[in-house]
């Protein structure tokens, strides 16, 4: 998606969702950060994937399967360990190439920053609470 696609899609679902009394910049913003937080990619067999950063983890979509994703050097997998019938357990494997790769991996950077930014504010925020706590 170009920038202009992406800020195209973004007014459109800020003037679907904005109420009466809403901000329309705060409201474009959130859009903004919704559809930059997902992305599709095609693996090299075909499947179409959607990919969503929730903030906590990335949520991979492809039809009627729907699995929490860990990074690979290739491309990703499921967290958990599924059932695959006849198959026995294993972990879901999707591989990707280039552009595609390159896509699911920037994704998944932009979650691990997010987690490393919110640990250094916890840590902020507990050395500061303890150093009230001595002076009390």
């Amino acid at each position: 998606m170009t920038k202009s696609e992406l800020f195209r899609t973004a007014h459109k679902l800020t003037r679907e969702t904005i109420q009466a009394g809403d901000n329309y910049a705060v409201t474009f913003a959130a859009a903004l950060r919704i559809l930059t937080n997902e992305t599709t990619v095609t693996s090299v067999t075909g499947k179409v994937i959607k990919l969503t950063n929730t903030g906590t983890e990335i949520v991979a979509i492809c039809g009627s399967i729907r699995f929490n994703a860990v990074k690979t050097a290739q491309g990703f997998e499921s967290r958990f360990i599924v059932s695959a019938g006849a198959a026995g357990n294993r972990r879901i494997s999707v591989a990707l190439e280039g552009a595609e790769l390159t896509k699911a991996h920037k994704l998944f950077a932009k979650l691990e920053a997010a987690i490393a930014s919110r640990r250094e504010d916890d840590a902020r925020h507990a050395a500061r609470h303890a150093q009230i706590r001595r002076a009390a």
